[in-house]
């Protein structure tokens, strides 16, 4: 987009993943100086296609915004806490749950390569919030959902946006 404002909706996967990164990536190379937007609104996805687009939103020189909008969930999550510090924005009717959904009654036949990645994923929001790895891994395995206030507190987001009527 021309503005620097891309969304990412629904199921993260690799085809979005890399339409969302090429957008980054051309918008950065014309336009290096100016903020880019994510509004996400998606309950996650494939992992590591949201983590390709983790590292690219930490790669660019731009600030980046973010703006969780309806809920956002999973791997969407780790995009939402990788926007620029006092850039991270969620509407107050937003939903926001830091889990990548593993069945708990599974977590025995999980596999170590994807429970490192599920810490390596847990670890790094930890990293942009004011929350341990632990802190996390409960709210993740309880379900709970976020709201605005509770999202702001842990430093999920930075300020709560009021929609306008």
């Amino acid at each position: 987009m021309q503005d620097g404002v891309f969304e990412i909706k629904g199921e993260i996967n690799n085809a979005m993943a890399s339409v969302v990164i090429k957008q980054i990536l051309e918008f950065s190379d014309r336009n290096p100086e100016d903020v880019i937007t994510l509004k996400i609104n998606s309950e996650g996805g494939d992992v590591t296609a949201g983590m390709a687009i983790y590292d690219v939103v930490r790669y660019v020189s731009n600030a980046v915004s973010t703006i969780a909008e309806g809920k956002v969930s999973g791997i969407a999550t780790l995009i939402l806490v990788a926007g620029t510090q006092g850039m991270r924005f969620t509407y107050n009717d937003t939903s926001i749950s830091l889990g990548l959904f593993l069945i708990k009654k599974d977590a025995e036949s999980i596999s170590p390569e994807i429970n490192t990645i599920v810490r390596k994923v847990y670890g790094i929001i930890a990293k942009h919030t004011k929350m341990w790895v632990e802190q996390i891994v409960e709210l993740a395995d309880s379900g709970i959902e976020l709201d605005a206030e509770m999202a702001v507190k842990n430093c999920v987001v930075d300020k709560v946006i009021q929609r306008q009527n």
